[in-house]
């Protein structure tokens, strides 16, 4: 992947731009589908900002993605803290059969 990157920025610059970075494949492939997603989905929202206000999107873009991530940073080890006291959560997801 990291080749087919070089060769493609040096020899079909337009198709550079549609190659992923083989960094951030690594990290969507270390980490865990929620962040994944999140990721996903900060990207999709920050190119709409910066389609409807680039200027804005230049200044405040890596601010509001950092502040997501502390978010979603804190909100998990709320959560880790939380599970440890002992606290239950009031929706239980299960896949298993149903019973009855």
């Amino acid at each position: 992947l990291n080749l087919g990157a070089d060769v493609s920025r040096t020899k079909l610059p337009m198709l550079a731009r549609c190659m992923p970075s083989s960094m951030g494949l690594a990290l969507g492939l270390l980490i865990g589908p929620y962040l994944g997603l999140d990721f996903c989905i900060g990207n999709l929202l920050q190119m709409l900002w910066r389609h409807k206000a680039p200027q804005q999107e230049a200044k405040y873009g890596v601010v509001v993605a950092s502040g997501c991530l502390a978010g979603a940073g804190i909100a998990t080890l709320m959560q880790v803290f939380l599970s440890l006291a002992g606290v239950v959560a009031p929706i239980k997801v299960s896949f298993q059969a149903a019973e009855g």
